[in-house]
């Protein structure tokens, strides 16, 4: 993603919404005029230093500058002046700073600069060069990776801009290649991080590997001095180079074309407005011709691309305005592989790579790789909101953390959920009781809804999958109807229709089906409950005495390294939080011939040999380490944490008096994020759900029953019904 693109697209948005809505950034307090910038560096690398370098355009001179230290401060130090054009470029020394050593970081301030950029190297710092443009301007020449010196050195970049509105945007990027693992990370000015660009386990190699089972296209992958893989090259980098072709693209956007002379294409480009619609045609001249009959808006033409124009996003898929919004859109078709498919964009993410005429490997992989499935692939990876970016206003902290090239990690914030918004300005996810799933309390969206305005659920049972009169099959309050039920008597059922009052299919509110309920062994999430095998031991793991490795547990390499590993990878709750069975395990690496022993430690439990994977038992926050020991010699410590709260929350309550309801909830674990309430009237129905917020709820005469759902941090839930006792 290139940062002038994304802002110029928001100046167009502006003409309907305003930049606050935009970002989803409140107006906040005075911001810091240089932000703290760690550096960890977990890669596990020990034999090459590591350099750090960030530049950009200095908003104070608007010249090209780069990151320095003085004394105990940081500043932007603007570039030589170059000599005039055409004069070749000259070496610019001193760009890059060292950086951490592995296991250690290291904290830098960064003020503002614009169209920033981060870059990562082991082993030398990367060479740049300073030039005159033929506008008259100094500008930095950035490192060719395609070329030496930087060829052969192993590095990795990101993009880091911190406005004049004091926004911090920042983002990990694959547009130019894949490179070393790392994820990027913003607190805001409560600390609390979002974080994006982790890997999924064993990510790194997952890209390469994949990649190889698809003929040509594995020769974006380039290989070190130590026959050790340093990046993966996007396809645009590529094409016309070693017999690389990108799987013939051509004869695909000659079919996209032709099928678009005889059917309309459909782009939705604004989230928030999804009733500004542009429809568009190939004309007799291969134009493709999109217009609206919204008068806000002009006509958009768009000529037909290259390979290189569609894998860039490039010539005529590039643009401002709705110019850009249509561009945008269809070079995302392309990347996406879909548009032959389907002829509304931008698409849902189970809807890319439908087509089987052509696919873009590289992205499909990339996108694959990451723990939440976001990353930014190609230039316009974030048509939809699939990009790996994190913007915050008024930032309080910004982090970059090089991960191993192995295992699995634990996120260092809070990330993405593995969804998009749906358009090109980032406003989707509004569904839901709390954002989180489609559908939600309003019942505008299909799959839910209080009202039962659409089928999959509702209040009033008025549509097949829910009701809380039971006038439906698959619903009903009194559990009178086979699939539904407040109390949970009948298998399947459930208060709003989404599988169960114990959050979990076939669950009900007091645990009466199999498999699922609230005091069901553990709360239902599995057949057995808690009793699964793995042991004894502080938290509930296997320590027993075996002093032998499982064979494969440790993987010949450079150098002594260790990885954590869980299953699932991704938690099955929020704000990670695991809410089924997790397994953790280890993986060691160590030299050939070397006598080497994997270790883990879980808990407070003493380290002990690695015999196998280990299932996690006890609720709450376990921390969970590795490391290899050879001789004398011992690898980094891997560690990772788990959170595990399989248990909705407990011992809900209203309690009814003169004054009114009052309504209680509690959990030992993660802890009762939100109480939420319904009220039954006497010839009437159900309102709809409201936030509880502590006060007590005035009682009024012709209240018979209220409902109360309380909601862990995890994400499980409890309802439960009670009845009101009349006022007098």
């Amino acid at each position: 993603m290139k940062f002038k693109r994304l802002l110029s697209t928001f100046a167009a948005a502006a003409l309907l919404f305003s930049f606050g809505e935009l970002a989803g950034l409140p107006a906040q307090a005075a911001a810091l005029e240089k932000v703290p910038f760690t550096i960890n560096n977990n890669s596990g690398i020990q034999d090459a230093p590591l350099f750090v370098g960030i530049m950009g355009t200095n908003p104070a001179t608007g010249r090209d500058a780069y990151l320095v230290q003085q004394g105990n401060d940081w500043v932007l130090q603007d570039i030589p002046h170059a000599a005039p054009f055409p004069a070749p470029p000259q070496p610019l020394n001193g760009v890059m700073f060292a950086g951490p050593a592995a296991g250690s970081s290291l904290t830098v301030l960064t003020p503002h600069i614009d169209s920033g950029r981060l870059y990562y190297s082991w082993g030398e710092p990367l060479k740049f060069d300073f030039v005159q443009n033929d506008l008259g301007k100094d500008k930095i020449v950035y490192p060719d990776h395609k070329n030496e010196p930087s060829r052969s050195i192993l590095h990795g970049s990101a993009e880091y801009t911190y406005d004049e509105n004091n926004v911090l945007w920042y983002n990990s990027t694959q547009v130019d290649f894949f490179g070393p693992p790392a994820q990027v990370g913003i607190a805001d000015e409560s600390g609390h991080i979002l974080s994006t660009g982790r890997l999924a386990l064993d990510g790194f190699d997952y890209v390469h590997t994949e990649l190889a089972k698809h003929g040509e296209w594995s020769k974006l992958v380039e290989w070190g001095p130590y026959n050790n893989v340093v990046r993966v090259l996007n396809p645009s980098h590529k094409l016309g180079h070693d017999g690389f072709n990108a799987g013939n693209m051509q004869p695909y956007i000659d079919q996209v074309w032709e099928k678009y002379k005889n059917t309309d294409m459909r782009i939705r480009p604004i989230g928030d407005d999804p009733n500004l619609v542009f429809t568009g045609r190939v004309g007799s001249d291969n134009v493709f011709r999109f217009t609206t009959p919204d008068s806000r808006f002009g006509d958009v033409a768009i000529n037909k691309p290259t390979p290189w124009e569609a894998l860039a996003c490039a010539g005529p898929m590039t643009g401002g305005a709705e110019q850009g919004w249509i561009a945008r859109t269809l070079c995302a078709g392309f990347n996406r592989s879909n548009m032959m498919t389907y002829e509304d964009h931008p698409t849902t993410n189970d809807k890319f790579y439908a087509d089987s005429q052509w696919r873009n490997w590289y992205v499909k992989i990339v996108h694959e790789a990451m723990a939440t499935g976001h990353a930014y692939a190609f230039a316009f990876d974030d048509v939809g909101g699939y990009e790996s970016l994190t913007a915050v206003g008024n930032p309080s902290h910004a982090y970059l953390q090089l991960d191993p090239f192995s295992g699995s990690v634990e996120p260092i914030g809070e990330e993405p959920d593995g969804s998009g918004h749906g358009g090109d300005n980032g406003g989707g996810d509004n569904g839901g009781d709390d954002g989180s799933n489609p559908g939600g309390d309003d019942g505008s969206n299909p799959g839910g809804g209080d009202d039962g305005s659409n089928p999959g659920g509702g209040d009033d049972g008025s549509n097949p999958g829910g009701g809380d009169d039971g006038s439906n099959p698959g619903g009903g309050d009194d559990g009178s109807n086979p699939g539904g039920g407040d109390d949970g008597s009948n298998p399947g059922g459930g208060d709003d229709g989404d599988g169960g009052d114990g959050g979990n299919p076939g669950g009900g509110d007091d645990g009466e089906n199999p498999g699922g309920g609230d005091d069901g062994g553990d709360n239902g999430d599995n057949p057995g409950g808690d009793q699964s095998p793995g042991g004894n031991g502080d938290d509930g793991a296997d320590t027993d005495k075996d002093t032998r490795n499982p064979p494969g547990s440790i993987t010949l390499g450079t150098m002594l390294s260790a990885s954590v590993n869980v299953s699932p990878e991704r938690p099955t709750g929020k704000r990670q939080w695991h809410t089924k069975n997790v397994q953790v395990s280890a993986q060691g690496v160590a030299p050939a011939g070397t006598a080497a022993t994997l270790q883990i430690k879980v808990g407070k439990a003493a380290w002990a040999t690695y015999a196998g994977p280990v299932t996690l038992k006890k609720a709450g926050k376990t921390r969970v380490q590795a490391r290899v020991i050879a001789g004398n010699r011992v690898s980094p410590v891997d560690s990772l944490r788990v959170k595990l709260d399989k248990k909705a929350p407990t011992k809900l309550k209203a309690k009814t008096n003169k004054r009114g309801i009052k309504l209680r909830a509690k959990d030992k674990t993660s802890k009762v994020a939100k109480i939420r309430y319904r009220i039954k009237r006497a010839g009437g129905g159900w309102t709809k759900w409201r936030a509880y917020k502590g006060k007590r709820i005035k009682a009024r005469a012709n209240f018979q029953r209220i409902r109360v759902r309380a909601i862990d941090t995890a994400g499980n839930k409890r309802v439960k019904t009670f009845k009101v006792k009349a006022r007098r």
